[in-house]
């Protein structure tokens, strides 16, 4: 696991931490949460993620990077199986039998090369298809869980507030009730 992973693991344990560790409102299964505790982790894992689309860029940049060396390897051995066609083709006396072998060696040579950049190609693709789909899964996890998180804190503010509103409305009526008795009793 990379470091930055690492570090993102850690920002998302911390915000299980604050979860578990809030207290449960009066409501029931809710929590109570810091939002500028929770604001602040959810930046951090941000100012992380794009280290890790780095990560997977560097990826891709290895992938070219294989994919050139290997068509590189490959015009090396075109190029050396061209010169030793040319060469047997020289001699008088072989000509027939070298352009036959070069035809050969030249023929394997293609192939051989090619071999080497579809297998260089299929590799580089696996190994960018893995680096995208981890980032994804990283991103979507991520964003998913934030967004979750930020949803429970909106829902437990807005029955707070409500609770709230309650109890005042709950306090007037019982201070109205206070003031019509007292009245009762003085009038």
């Amino acid at each position: 696991m990379s470091e930055m992973a690492f570090d993102i693991e850690n920002l998302l344990e911390q915000i299980e931490d604050i979860l578990d560790e809030s207290k449960s409102t009066i409501t029931g299964g809710k929590i109570k949460v810091d939002k500028e505790d929770l604001a602040e982790l959810v930046n951090e894992i941000r100012l992380a993620l794009p280290e890790d689309i780095s990560i997977a860029r560097s990826i891709i940049t290895d992938e070219q990077a294989i994919r050139n060396k290997a068509v590189n390897d490959a015009n090396d051995i075109r190029a050396k199986a061209e010169q030793e066609a040319v060469a047997l083709c020289e001699e008088n006396e072989i000509v027939r039998r070298a352009k036959a072998a070069a035809t050969e060696i030249l023929t394997q040579a293609r192939a051989q090369a090619d071999a080497i950049v579809a297998k260089a190609n299929n590799e580089a693709r696996a190994v960018k298809d893995a680096a995208d789909k981890w980032s994804d899964d990283l991103r979507s996890n991520t964003i998913n869980f934030v967004d979750g998180s930020m949803n429970d804190a909106d829902e437990l503010l807005v029955r707070a507030i409500s609770d709230m509103n309650q109890n005042i409305e709950n306090i007037r009526n019982a201070r109205e009730q206070i003031r019509r008795y007292v009245s009762s009793r003085n009038g």
